[in-house]
Parts: C-alpha cells; sequence; structure tokens
C-alpha cells in the first residue's frame, strides 16, 4: 500500500477534483471555477500521482470517475462540506461576537450576581461577546423571549413550565435546597434544617398567581407532600415586598438560595430537608445568531464549574 501525508494534498486540489467529478468534464469544472482546463488538467495529474490512484478514465470521448475515484469523493465531498459550513460559521460567530446577547432574568432574583462570575469566566476563555442584563417580572420573561427581544433566559425553576414550547431549548442547572425565609424572632430561625412539615402552624407569604401561579403551585406542592395546607397570610406581586408585609414574625415564605432577598440581615434562612431546586436556562432553538447557543452553553458550563456563590 503506498503512504502519503494528508498534508500533501490541499484544499485546492479536493475542490478542482470534486467539481471534476461532479461535472464529469474538465472543461465545465474549468468555467465553474473560473480557471483554465490546463490548470484543472494538471491539479488532477499532480493528485493522481500524489496518491497513486487513477481518478478518472475516459469512455467514448466522457469523462468518467474510476471506482476509487468514486469513493474518494463520496468521502471527500461530505469533508469538503463540513469544512465549508464550519468556516461559514466561524465568520457568523465572529460578527455575532459584536453583538450583546441579551439575559432575561426574574426580577425576583439576584441572580445577576452570578454573571460577573460569568463575565470573568468569558474573558478567562478568550470569549469577547458583550452580555446584557435584563431583570423584568416573571410573566414577561417568556414573552420576550419569544419575542426575540431576550436571547436567553436564565430562571427559577419552578417557572419552567412557562417555557413548555417546542421552539424552545431548556436545561437544568441544580441550585440546592429550597428554603424557609423568616424573621429573626421565628421560632424556627436557629435551625440549620426543618422538614417541611414544621411549617405547618405558620402563616406563608406568596408571590400573587398574577406574577407566577408556578410558584403557588410549588409551594402547595411542597405542603401536600408534608401532608398539610398552607396558611396563606397574604399574596404579594414583588420581591421587595416580602420583607414589609411581616405581621407577627412568624411568616415564612419559600424560595432558593438567589431569591433577591435573600442577603437581607433582617431575615434568616432555613434549609428545608429532602428538597431540591433548580435555575433554568432556556433560548429559542432557531436563531439566526450562531453565538447564542455557543454562550448559552458556556453559561451552563460556568454554573457547573463555579456556582453563583
Amino acid at each position: 500500500m503506498r503512504h502519503f501525508h494528508v498534508l500533501d494534498i490541499s484544499f485546492y486540489q479536493i475542490q478542482i477534483f470534486l467539481a471534476v467529478g461532479e461535472r464529469e468534464s474538465i472543461t465545465q469544472a474549468a468555467q465553474y471555477l473560473n480557471i483554465t482546463q490546463s490548470a484543472v488538467s494538471k491539479n488532477i495529474k499532480s493528485l493522481e500521482d500524489t496518491l497513486g490512484l487513477y481518478l478518472f478514465r475516459r469512455e467514448k470521448q466522457a469523462l468518467c470517475l474510476t471506482p476509487a475515484g468514486r469513493l474518494l469523493m463520496d468521502e471527500m465531498s461530505t469533508i469538503y462540506t463540513m469544512t465549508e459550513n464550519a468556516l461559514e460559521k466561524a465568520h457568523v460567530l465572529q460578527k455575532g461576537e459584536e453583538k450583546p446577547i441579551v439575559i432575561g432574568l426574574p426580577d425576583s432574583s439576584n441572580l445577576e450576581r452570578f454573571f460577573l462570575n460569568t463575565k470573568d469566566y468569558l474573558r478567562k476563555h478568550n470569549i469577547s461577546t458583550s452580555l446584557h442584563i435584563e431583570c423584568l417580572p416573571f410573566h414577561q420573561l417568556e414573552k420576550q423571549l419569544q419575542n426575540g427581544v431576550i436571547d436567553i433566559v436564565l430562571t427559577c425553576g419552578f417557572d419552567l413550565v412557562s417555557f413548555e414550547h417546542p421552539e424552545l431549548t431548556c436545561i437544568t442547572l441544580p441550585s440546592g435546597p429550597y428554603y424557609a425565609y423568616m424573621k429573626p424572632e421565628n421560632t424556627l430561625s436557629e435551625r440549620g434544617s426543618i422538614p417541611m412539615s414544621e411549617l405547618q402552624s405558620h402563616p406563608f407569604l406568596m408571590f400573587s398567581p398574577i406574577e407566577t401561579p408556578a410558584y403557588e403551585q410549588l409551594v402547595l406542592s411542597m405542603c401536600r407532600s408534608a401532608g398539610f395546607q398552607p396558611q396563606i397570610a397574604k399574596y404579594v406581586t414583588s420581591p421587595n415586598s416580602f420583607i414589609c408585609n411581616f405581621e407577627t414574625g412568624q411568616e415564612v415564605f419559600i424560595a432558593d438560595a438567589y431569591m433577591r432577598e435573600s442577603d437581607n440581615t433582617s431575615l434568616r434562612r432555613v434549609a428545608i430537608r429532602e428538597s431540591q431546586s433548580c435555575i433554568a436556562l432556556i433560548r429559542r432553538r432557531r436563531n439566526s445568531n450562531l453565538t447564542i447557543p455557543y454562550i448559552f452553553s458556556e453559561i451552563a458550563a460556568c454554573w457547573e464549574e463555579a456556582g453563583p456563590n
């Protein structure tokens, strides 16, 4: 078997070979490539000599591929098409890096602190894409994503049901247990963790179903699993309203570690045993900006590597 180095042949020679093979004509291939017939013939002869293969034969004045030539054409056309597509995508990606990627976050979260880490992560990996962050109410995130105003959404896992659409790609990222947030005077505030059942006698502060019906369903499901119905003290429409709506000091509200008030020193948070929250990362499947799926995967990788603190 004759041995040769793949670098002994060029993509220019492959392009000429494929053009001749598709048309079975040196004349037509030369016209298509806008080069001379002599250049086509010389490159085909050089490729045959380098490979030690007869690629074409003449039959009744027609130029036909040999069996070896047909096999080589079938394999090389795939490689050549893949290379062309890769180069085209790379150019689109480079052009797309000039435009900021718009990330939508729920305004009830403090996930924006995670994106400070994300920007550092992208810089560390030599990714120059600019990120623009928009914090919006839950009910606006899905609409803005579908309308193309937002490119990627990062939201609480319980709201994933709002994004169940075949045109959307969703992945979930683990984010630890759910917590019961409460005032320091609450009788449970010094506990490291509690079962959900211990909240049975405590009034609940809840997000309004108008804001996000999925939140109420989450809390009701957790309570039912623990064998009780929650005492709902108040519904609020804004995450900033929770802290202002404690009346007795015994109220609680359920949220993950990235709720807007999670850093508030006037609150305590107690982990709920055997609970698991997640963050949902969502984008449209079809998007002309090829940077978006790439950045989407990089955000997920950043979360897996470092998390949002």
